[in-house]
């Protein structure tokens, strides 16, 4: 696609290869795990909207997310520094959750800000 997802190791100083990952599609909002081994991004690959990806490094695939399906036509999602939770804000009016542990989605109790959210998500790095 117009818009694809590349690491950089500042040590090499070259491009790491991420097979399986990008697409003809575009890919976008990449957020990286502590020791990049998970990598969220967002991709619309289907004209049925934008959804959330998580990609494995280490197992060089795409993570299936059951149950967590967000066929959305705007989208931006965040990744927590351990790699367990993905956050995602939907259309701009909704946050969703997902334990990457638990293989399930998570919910946080009531968030302020439901209904019209003007911002990405920011998961701790922690």
């Amino acid at each position: 696609g117009d818009r694809d997802i590349f690491l950089y190791d500042r040590i090499t100083k070259k491009l790491l290869d991420l097979p399986n990952l990008n697409s003809p599609a575009d890919e976008w909002s990449a957020r990286v795990g502590k020791g990049a081994r998970s990598i969220a991004f967002c991709a619309r690959r289907d004209k049925a909207g934008a959804e959330v990806f998580l990609y494995d490094r280490a197992a060089q695939k795409l993570v299936t997310l059951p149950n967590f399906t967000l066929k959305a036509s705007a989208l931006e999602c965040d990744l927590s520094g351990d790699g367990r939770f993905l956050a995602c804000v939907v259309n701009r009016a909704e946050l969703k959750f997902y334990d990457t542990r638990a293989g399930k989605p998570a919910a946080f109790g009531n968030l302020p800000h439901q209904g019209r959210i003007q911002f990405s998500p920011a998961m701790s790095r922690e």
